[in-house]
């Protein structure tokens, strides 16, 4: 199983408003860490991961703890595992193959 706190950062960054599956891979790719992305202030999302300024601003003021606090929390309810693209064995293996593989199931 991957470490919690990477998988908790590509479930943030699946849940922040306005970005496409290979938004959030791209910007993965360029902080080299889903961790990073969540970290980052508005001038590094737009200059390390080609954000516009506007997009920028909405990422880094993505209220991203309670927002996976709230996702963890509905999943419990629903009895439900959160996937994750670092998760082996549990991410199909056909899906992760495919040319755009959604980070979160």
């Amino acid at each position: 199983m991957a470490d919690p706190e990477k998988r908790a950062a590509w479930i943030a960054l699946n849940l922040a408003p306005g970005f496409a599956s290979a938004q959030i891979r791209s910007l993965s790719d360029a902080f080299g860490d889903p961790r990073e992305v969540l970290r980052a202030d508005t001038e590094a999302l737009q200059r390390r991961g080609g954000l516009s300024p506007k997009a920028a601003a909405r990422l880094a003021s993505f209220s991203w703890e309670a927002a996976l606090e709230a996702e963890f929390q509905r999943a419990d309810g629903l009895g439900v595992r959160i996937r994750t693209v670092e998760d082996e064995g549990e991410y199909p293996v056909q899906l992760r193959e495919i040319y755009d593989p959604p980070p979160v199931l």
